[in-house]
Protein backbone atom coordinates (compact mmCIF):
# COMPACT_ATOMS: atom_id res chain seq x y z
CA UNK A 1 0.00 0.00 0.00
CA UNK A 2 1.42 3.35 -1.07
CA UNK A 3 2.08 6.04 1.54
CA UNK A 4 -0.49 8.88 1.57
CA UNK A 5 0.45 12.15 -0.09
CA UNK A 6 1.90 14.62 2.45
CA UNK A 7 -0.64 17.34 3.13
CA UNK A 8 1.92 20.17 2.83
CA UNK A 9 4.00 20.89 -0.26
CA UNK A 10 6.84 23.41 0.11
CA UNK A 11 8.16 24.84 -3.15
CA UNK A 12 11.11 26.98 -4.19
CA UNK A 13 13.06 27.75 -7.33
CA UNK A 14 16.82 27.58 -7.92
CA UNK A 15 18.40 30.82 -6.75
CA UNK A 16 21.43 32.29 -5.05
CA UNK A 17 19.40 33.53 -2.08
CA UNK A 18 20.89 32.38 1.23
CA UNK A 19 18.60 29.79 2.79
CA UNK A 20 16.09 30.22 -0.04
CA UNK A 21 15.60 26.48 -0.52
CA UNK A 22 12.41 24.58 0.18
CA UNK A 23 14.39 22.40 2.61
CA UNK A 24 15.29 25.46 4.72
CA UNK A 25 11.61 26.37 5.05
CA UNK A 26 10.76 22.75 5.85
CA UNK A 27 13.13 22.90 8.83
CA UNK A 28 11.13 25.79 10.29
CA UNK A 29 7.97 23.67 10.14
CA UNK A 30 9.80 20.72 11.70
CA UNK A 31 10.76 22.97 14.61
CA UNK A 32 7.05 23.58 15.20
CA UNK A 33 6.21 19.89 15.25
CA UNK A 34 4.75 19.89 11.72
CA UNK A 35 6.10 16.91 9.78
CA UNK A 36 3.44 15.91 7.25
CA UNK A 37 5.23 17.67 4.40
CA UNK A 38 7.51 17.31 1.43
CA UNK A 39 9.57 19.70 -0.69
CA UNK A 40 9.64 20.29 -4.42
CA UNK A 41 10.80 22.56 -7.22
CA UNK A 42 8.65 25.22 -8.85
CA UNK A 43 10.41 24.66 -12.16
CA UNK A 44 9.34 20.99 -12.21
CA UNK A 45 5.85 21.37 -10.75
CA UNK A 46 3.12 19.34 -12.46
CA UNK A 47 -0.63 19.25 -11.90
CA UNK A 48 -0.33 15.83 -10.27
CA UNK A 49 2.03 17.28 -7.64
CA UNK A 50 -0.84 19.39 -6.31
CA UNK A 51 -3.39 16.61 -5.91
CA UNK A 52 -4.55 15.92 -2.32
CA UNK A 53 -2.70 18.89 -0.81
CA UNK A 54 -4.04 20.95 2.07
CA UNK A 55 -1.33 23.63 2.05
CA UNK A 56 1.13 24.92 -0.53
CA UNK A 57 4.04 27.00 0.74
CA UNK A 58 5.98 29.00 -1.85
CA UNK A 59 9.32 30.42 -0.78
CA UNK A 60 10.86 33.61 -2.19
CA UNK A 61 10.32 33.19 -5.93
CA UNK A 62 8.71 34.50 -9.10
CA UNK A 63 7.30 31.37 -10.74
CA UNK A 64 6.25 31.11 -14.37
CA UNK A 65 2.67 32.22 -15.05
CA UNK A 66 1.57 28.65 -15.83
CA UNK A 67 2.92 27.44 -12.50
CA UNK A 68 1.16 30.27 -10.64
CA UNK A 69 -2.10 29.47 -12.44
CA UNK A 70 -1.84 25.82 -11.37
CA UNK A 71 -1.28 26.82 -7.76
CA UNK A 72 -4.15 29.32 -7.76
CA UNK A 73 -6.48 26.72 -9.34
CA UNK A 74 -5.60 24.44 -6.44
CA UNK A 75 -6.36 27.21 -3.94
CA UNK A 76 -9.68 27.93 -5.66
CA UNK A 77 -10.60 24.30 -5.04
CA UNK A 78 -9.96 24.59 -1.29
CA UNK A 79 -6.20 24.36 -0.71
CA UNK A 80 -4.37 26.97 1.39
CA UNK A 81 -1.46 29.04 0.05
CA UNK A 82 1.30 30.65 2.07
CA UNK A 83 3.42 32.91 -0.18
CA UNK A 84 6.66 34.05 1.45
CA UNK A 85 8.32 37.19 0.08
CA UNK A 86 6.88 36.70 -3.42
CA UNK A 87 8.49 38.17 -6.50
CA UNK A 88 6.96 41.13 -8.30
CA UNK A 89 5.09 39.19 -11.00
CA UNK A 90 3.84 36.56 -8.54
CA UNK A 91 2.58 39.24 -6.17
CA UNK A 92 0.80 40.99 -9.04
CA UNK A 93 -1.10 37.75 -9.77
CA UNK A 94 -2.10 37.72 -6.11
CA UNK A 95 -3.47 41.26 -6.36
CA UNK A 96 -0.58 43.33 -5.00
CA UNK A 97 1.44 46.18 -6.50
CA UNK A 98 5.13 46.45 -5.67
CA UNK A 99 6.13 49.93 -4.50
CA UNK A 100 9.76 49.13 -5.49
CA UNK A 101 10.73 50.08 -1.95
CA UNK A 102 11.38 48.25 1.30
CA UNK A 103 13.46 48.39 4.45
CA UNK A 104 16.37 46.63 6.09
CA UNK A 105 16.02 45.57 9.72
CA UNK A 106 12.34 46.39 10.10
CA UNK A 107 10.07 45.58 13.03
CA UNK A 108 6.86 43.62 12.75
CA UNK A 109 3.90 44.52 14.94
CA UNK A 110 1.81 41.38 15.45
CA UNK A 111 -1.49 41.36 17.36
CA UNK A 112 -0.78 37.97 18.95
CA UNK A 113 -0.29 37.06 22.59
CA UNK A 114 3.35 36.66 23.66
CA UNK A 115 4.85 38.87 20.98
CA UNK A 116 7.20 41.73 22.00
CA UNK A 117 5.26 44.97 22.57
CA UNK A 118 7.95 46.87 20.64
CA UNK A 119 7.58 44.58 17.62
CA UNK A 120 9.36 41.48 16.35
CA UNK A 121 12.77 42.25 14.79
CA UNK A 122 13.38 41.27 11.19
CA UNK A 123 16.89 40.88 9.84
CA UNK A 124 17.05 41.11 6.07
CA UNK A 125 14.92 42.91 3.52
CA UNK A 126 11.22 43.61 3.95
CA UNK A 127 9.10 44.31 0.88
CA UNK A 128 6.53 47.08 0.73
CA UNK A 129 3.34 46.04 -1.05
CA UNK A 130 0.33 48.12 -1.94
CA UNK A 131 -2.96 46.24 -2.54
CA UNK A 132 -4.23 46.84 -6.05
CA UNK A 133 -7.79 47.76 -6.97
CA UNK A 134 -8.62 44.09 -7.60
CA UNK A 135 -7.34 43.01 -4.17
CA UNK A 136 -10.14 41.58 -2.06
CA UNK A 137 -8.61 40.89 1.32
CA UNK A 138 -7.31 42.49 4.49
CA UNK A 139 -4.04 43.38 6.17
CA UNK A 140 -3.51 41.56 9.48
CA UNK A 141 -0.07 42.85 10.57
CA UNK A 142 2.15 45.81 9.79
CA UNK A 143 5.77 46.92 9.87
CA UNK A 144 6.37 49.64 12.42
CA UNK A 145 7.81 53.02 11.49
CA UNK A 146 11.53 53.29 12.30
CA UNK A 147 10.88 55.90 14.97
CA UNK A 148 8.20 53.70 16.52
CA UNK A 149 4.56 54.54 16.88
CA UNK A 150 2.06 53.94 14.12
CA UNK A 151 2.09 51.24 11.46
CA UNK A 152 3.92 51.72 8.18
CA UNK A 153 3.44 49.05 5.47
CA UNK A 154 1.42 45.81 5.52
CA UNK A 155 3.56 42.83 6.55
CA UNK A 156 0.92 40.08 6.42
CA UNK A 157 -1.92 40.17 3.90
CA UNK A 158 -4.77 37.67 3.80
CA UNK A 159 -7.55 36.92 1.34
CA UNK A 160 -9.85 34.18 0.07
CA UNK A 161 -9.90 32.67 -3.40
CA UNK A 162 -12.80 30.41 -4.19
CA UNK A 163 -12.89 27.80 -1.43
CA UNK A 164 -9.29 28.40 -0.34
CA UNK A 165 -7.31 31.03 1.54
CA UNK A 166 -4.08 32.91 0.84
CA UNK A 167 -1.60 34.52 3.22
CA UNK A 168 1.28 36.65 1.94
CA UNK A 169 4.29 37.24 4.21
CA UNK A 170 6.38 40.24 3.15
CA UNK A 171 9.79 39.03 4.34
CA UNK A 172 12.06 35.99 4.00
CA UNK A 173 11.36 34.18 7.27
CA UNK A 174 13.96 31.42 6.77
CA UNK A 175 16.77 33.91 6.20
CA UNK A 176 15.59 36.02 9.13
CA UNK A 177 15.63 33.05 11.54
CA UNK A 178 19.13 32.08 10.38
CA UNK A 179 20.49 35.59 10.89
CA UNK A 180 18.90 35.91 14.32
CA UNK A 181 20.35 32.59 15.47
CA UNK A 182 23.74 32.56 13.78
CA UNK A 183 24.72 36.23 13.80
CA UNK A 184 26.14 38.54 11.16
CA UNK A 185 27.92 36.56 8.39
CA UNK A 186 29.96 39.69 7.59
CA UNK A 187 31.67 39.22 10.96
CA UNK A 188 32.92 35.71 10.13
CA UNK A 189 36.57 35.56 11.17
CA UNK A 190 36.41 38.90 13.00
CA UNK A 191 37.26 39.29 16.67
CA UNK A 192 34.85 41.87 18.03
CA UNK A 193 34.17 40.78 21.64
CA UNK A 194 37.50 41.91 23.11
CA UNK A 195 38.78 38.40 23.84
CA UNK A 196 42.03 36.99 22.50
CA UNK A 197 40.36 33.83 21.19
CA UNK A 198 37.36 33.50 18.90
CA UNK A 199 33.98 33.41 20.67
CA UNK A 200 30.37 33.07 19.43
CA UNK A 201 29.77 36.63 20.64
CA UNK A 202 32.12 37.86 17.89
CA UNK A 203 29.31 37.26 15.36
CA UNK A 204 26.79 39.39 17.26
CA UNK A 205 28.58 42.71 17.71
CA UNK A 206 25.95 45.41 17.05
CA UNK A 207 23.60 42.73 15.77
CA UNK A 208 20.94 42.57 18.48
CA UNK A 209 18.74 45.32 19.81
CA UNK A 210 18.92 45.23 23.63
CA UNK A 211 15.12 45.33 23.74
CA UNK A 212 15.02 41.86 22.20
CA UNK A 213 17.34 40.16 24.70
CA UNK A 214 14.45 38.90 26.84
CA UNK A 215 12.52 37.35 23.94
CA UNK A 216 13.25 34.17 21.90
CA UNK A 217 12.78 36.19 18.73
CA UNK A 218 13.88 33.47 16.27
CA UNK A 219 11.41 31.02 17.85
CA UNK A 220 8.66 33.64 17.66
CA UNK A 221 9.17 33.86 13.89
CA UNK A 222 8.67 30.10 13.54
CA UNK A 223 5.61 30.30 15.84
CA UNK A 224 4.21 32.97 13.52
CA UNK A 225 4.80 30.71 10.51
CA UNK A 226 2.85 27.95 12.23
CA UNK A 227 0.04 30.38 13.06
CA UNK A 228 -0.21 31.45 9.40
CA UNK A 229 -0.34 27.82 8.28
CA UNK A 230 -3.32 27.32 10.61
CA UNK A 231 -5.07 30.38 9.16
CA UNK A 232 -5.10 29.06 5.61
CA UNK A 233 -5.63 25.41 6.47
CA UNK A 234 -8.88 23.94 5.04
CA UNK A 235 -11.60 24.07 7.68
CA UNK A 236 -12.83 20.52 7.16
CA UNK A 237 -9.46 18.90 7.98
CA UNK A 238 -6.91 19.06 10.80
CA UNK A 239 -3.28 20.16 10.57
CA UNK A 240 -1.15 17.32 12.03
CA UNK A 241 0.78 19.03 14.80
CA UNK A 242 2.89 17.12 17.31
CA UNK A 243 3.95 19.57 19.98
CA UNK A 244 7.13 19.25 22.03
CA UNK A 245 5.39 17.46 24.92
CA UNK A 246 2.19 15.37 24.72
CA UNK A 247 -1.00 16.49 26.42
CA UNK A 248 -0.47 18.30 29.70
CA UNK A 249 2.88 16.67 30.48
CA UNK A 250 5.29 18.72 32.54
CA UNK A 251 7.96 20.53 30.57
CA UNK A 252 11.64 20.78 31.38
CA UNK A 253 13.36 24.15 31.21
CA UNK A 254 17.17 23.97 31.27
CA UNK A 255 19.34 27.09 31.46
CA UNK A 256 23.12 27.00 31.16
CA UNK A 257 25.67 29.76 31.45
CA UNK A 258 29.38 30.47 31.39
CA UNK A 259 30.08 32.93 34.19
CA UNK A 260 33.35 34.62 35.12
CA UNK A 261 32.39 37.91 36.75
CA UNK A 262 29.25 37.53 38.94
CA UNK A 263 29.39 38.67 42.56
CA UNK A 264 28.42 36.62 45.62
CA UNK A 265 25.21 38.64 45.93
CA UNK A 266 24.26 37.79 42.35
CA UNK A 267 24.86 34.09 42.96
CA UNK A 268 22.78 34.26 46.14
CA UNK A 269 19.95 35.89 44.19
CA UNK A 270 20.08 33.12 41.57
CA UNK A 271 19.99 30.42 44.26
CA UNK A 272 17.01 32.09 45.95
CA UNK A 273 15.10 32.33 42.65
CA UNK A 274 15.62 28.60 42.03
CA UNK A 275 14.50 27.77 45.55
CA UNK A 276 11.32 29.82 45.21
CA UNK A 277 10.43 28.10 41.93
CA UNK A 278 11.30 24.55 43.04
CA UNK A 279 14.15 24.37 40.55
CA UNK A 280 17.52 22.69 40.92
CA UNK A 281 20.87 24.35 40.31
CA UNK A 282 24.34 22.96 39.77
CA UNK A 283 27.57 24.97 39.96
CA UNK A 284 30.69 23.65 38.25
CA UNK A 285 33.78 25.33 39.70
CA UNK A 286 36.90 25.26 37.54
CA UNK A 287 40.34 26.13 38.87
CA UNK A 288 42.39 28.67 36.91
Amino acid sequence: MADPTPSILILSEPSDRPFGSAEALAELFHLEGINDLETGSLTELSESDLVDRSLIVVGPADPHDKVVDRILDCVHSGCGLLAISPGEAFAAKLGLDHTLTGRMRARLEIPLEGMPPHGLPILGWTQHWSPSKKWDGFESAYFKKPAGGSKEWPAILECSLGSGKIVILSYDVALCVYLLRQGNPMLAGAQSSGFSRMRPADLFEGWQDPRDALYPVADLHTHLLRELAHRVWPQDTVLPWLWYFPGSADTVFVLTSDDDHSTKEQFDSLIQACSENEASLTFYLVRE
